[in-house]
């Protein structure tokens, strides 16, 4: 049900965001698309895909974990990061979720929010591997 909220959203998205002008069909497709795959990725991360494989089956829940500190983190260089989240592990997690806002209800390519994006997904990669898995499949 979770699953099909996310999709009927994102239909519902693409619908009020107005196509712009000058863009062909052909791009606008392919905006879309990477729209489609922003949104999903923005999904994951806020916890849709907790499903009842993993024995959840409330509401998601995993931005909890993400927008908090203090709580536990697997980091690739503990050293540097520690394991507990802390206040730079937040702004990049805030930051995160407000480039995909950014992006997705653009009505144009943002390449600023996409490399943004890229970047805390980087960052999560070598200080945050519990979240960037869980948010990455």
């Amino acid at each position: 049900a979770i699953l099909v909220a996310s999709y009927m959203s994102f239909v519902l998205l693409i619908c009020l965001v107005p196509r712009p002008a000058g863009m062909s069909t052909e791009s606008y497709y392919m905006l879309v698309f990477v729209k489609l795959i922003v949104w999903q990725h923005m999904a994951e991360a806020f916890g849709c895909r907790q499903g009842p494989l993993g024995g959840h089956v409330a509401l998601p829940n995993n931005y909890r974990f993400r927008l908090s500190t203090g709580t536990l983190k697997y980091s690739m260089i503990p050293m540097l990061g520690g394991n507990k989240r802390n206040l730079c592990d937040l702004l990049v997690h805030s930051a995160f979720f407000i480039c995909c806002l950014l992006f997705v209800f653009s009505s144009e390519y943002s390449l600023t929010a996409l490399r943004t994006l890229m970047a805390c997904d980087a960052y999560l990669l070598v200080f945050d591997q519990s979240q960037f898995y869980a948010s990455t499949g």
